[in-house]
């Protein structure tokens, strides 16, 4: 509903399909991902407090779905899908240089449980990535990055 108001195209665009579900159904996930080229995922969580994992969770579910669907279709037929993770260039070691120490030290204790989730799926989707089940693109407002391995 929130993504209908604020979009209300939706609702009668054919192209666009909206699900509700659980980040950790790997089955249903997997069902989604199966052909897919690109994978948008923009997840997180605004509020810092312990025990945030939304883009953990889906992180592993993501890879744990494209790992099946890769060791199900033979390797001649794999072609491993473009992920797009909306990250932060908080964490951007050439744009955190250029910040003042403080600021930087305040951004990040501010948001330290978000942060912790998404370095999180940092990590799992560059593990993954190295594993050849996808190709990552960190997009780090106000920048892109694309890093080898």
């Amino acid at each position: 509903d929130k993504l209908v108001s604020m979009f209300p195209s939706f609702k009668t665009d054919h192209s666009v399909e909206i699900v509700e579900g659980q980040v950790t159904d790997v089955s249903r996930v997997k069902g989604f991902l199966d052909g897919a080229d690109t994978i948008i995922c923009a997840l997180g969580e605004n509020e810092n407090r312990p025990g945030i994992r939304v883009l953990t969770d889906a992180s592993r579910t993501i890879v744990t779905a494209l790992k099946q669907l890769k060791d199900g279709s033979g390797s001649s037929a794999w072609k491993k899908p473009r992920v797009l993770l909306l990250s932060s260039a908080t964490w951007n070691e050439r744009f955190e240089a250029q910040q003042p120490a403080l600021i930087s030290w305040l951004v990040k204790n501010a948001f330290y449980y978000p942060y912790q989730d998404l370095l999180n799926a940092h990590r799992t989707f560059k593990e993954a990535e190295k594993e050849d089940a996808l190709s990552l693109l960190l997009v780090q407002p106000p920048a892109i990055i694309e890093e080898d391995g």
